[in-house]
């Protein structure tokens, strides 16, 4: 039977913590690679960040007598932060019958639900492309966004 005093719940909170972090570092690589080919990864220090970015520039035009020159248009968005939480608890017998290594595979199974959830809200999103609204009330995949008066801005099809 283990003691049970403020030092030993400290240090075993910080094993946890370390396990957890580690564990989320090494799983997450695997599907940190696909999530940064795909996104505009943002640090955010708020409940909300704010986006801002000029319109697209306009076409090219044949110059025939004056050069027709147009503003660009600012633009801009908001996102509002979710708050995500998950957790365990760990029971007082397991510390009083020196069980914690039982707790080992559950704190490696949560830093995986974590390491997959970046990952599941992309691929939701890819997948829910077609119906799910965009910042202008299209879906996110549209052959029609518009910026102003750019015109048609489509991120449906892309020539390259």
């Amino acid at each position: 039977m283990s003691i049970i005093n403020r030092s030993t719940f400290d240090a075993a909170n910080r094993s946890f913590r370390a396990l957890f972090f580690d564990s989320l570092e090494t799983l997450g690589g695997r599907y940190q690679e696909a999530i940064n080919l795909l996104t505009m990864p943002i640090t955010s220090n708020g409940p909300s960040e704010t986006l801002n970015w000029l319109g697209e520039a306009p076409e090219m035009e044949e110059w025939v007598d004056e050069r027709k020159l147009s503003r660009l248009r600012a633009q801009g968005f908001t996102i509002t932060n979710k708050r995500y939480a998950n957790g365990i608890t760990v029971s007082r017998n397991d510390f009083n019958d020196d069980r914690l290594g039982l707790v080992r595979p559950r704190i490696v199974n949560m830093a995986s639900k974590v390491a997959r959830h970046q990952y599941k809200l992309l691929t939701s999103l890819i997948n829910n492309g077609a119906t799910d609204l965009c910042y202008d009330g299209l879906p996110f995949f549209s052959h029609v966004h518009k910026e102003g008066d750019s015109g048609n801005n489509d991120n449906f099809t892309h020539d390259v």
